[in-house]
């Protein structure tokens, strides 16, 4: 019988991410487009400490931070990847995602 065997090479840019959403659709071209996010709520512009005698930082006095005028709750999703697969590769994913959940399931 022949084997196959598949070598990986990463490249050196090779940097894992966390992500906890997607947002896509299917494009004119009826490819799958998937946008991988995180989120987190907005960063502060800037923030203010008072000072000991000693030079040492105590507590925060003031915050600048990004303000929604209608008291919406702001929240980042920030865009780590995105990918554009056929229907054939989604479908093999679908399927590798489904074993490793039930694995996961089983412990």
């Amino acid at each position: 019988m022949q084997k196959i065997k598949f070598n990986y090479v990463f490249d050196k840019t090779y940097n894992p991410h966390f992500i906890i959403g997607v947002h896509g659709s299917i494009n004119p071209n009826n490819l799958i487009v998937m946008n991988f996010f995180n989120e987190r709520i907005p960063l502060p512009n800037s923030t203010t400490y008072e000072l000991s005698a000693e030079g040492e930082i105590k507590e925060e006095t003031a915050v600048n931070s990004p303000v929604s005028e209608d008291n919406t709750i702001d929240i980042i999703r920030f865009i780590e990847t995105g990918i554009t697969l056929d229907i054939n590769s989604a479908k093999q994913i679908r399927d590798w995602l489904s074993d490793q959940i039930e694995i996961l399931d089983k412990q």
